[in-house]
């Protein structure tokens, strides 16, 4: 499964019509600075220095906390 920047942008403007904003705000930036890297699910089995974290199931959970906050918008 694979977020496209559609889902990244809704979860965005959702969250920063929220108030108050400064409670949003850091789910705002965690979420901009998961999608470049997270937008897709890691494939198993690659070198470690393949992944962004390191591990595969580093970057699994930095994918599923990426899903978590795009799709709880």
């Amino acid at each position: 499964m694979s977020i496209t920047g559609t889902d990244i942008k809704d979860a965005i403007i959702k969250y920063s019509r929220r108030s108050p904003i400064n409670k949003y705000i850091d789910i705002i930036i965690e979420i901009g600075f998961l999608a470049p890297y997270f937008s897709s699910e890691p494939p198993k089995g690659l070198d470690p220095t393949f992944y962004h974290t390191l591990s595969y199931e580093g970057d699994m959970v930095k994918y599923e906390r990426l899903v978590k906050l795009v799709y709880k918008a």
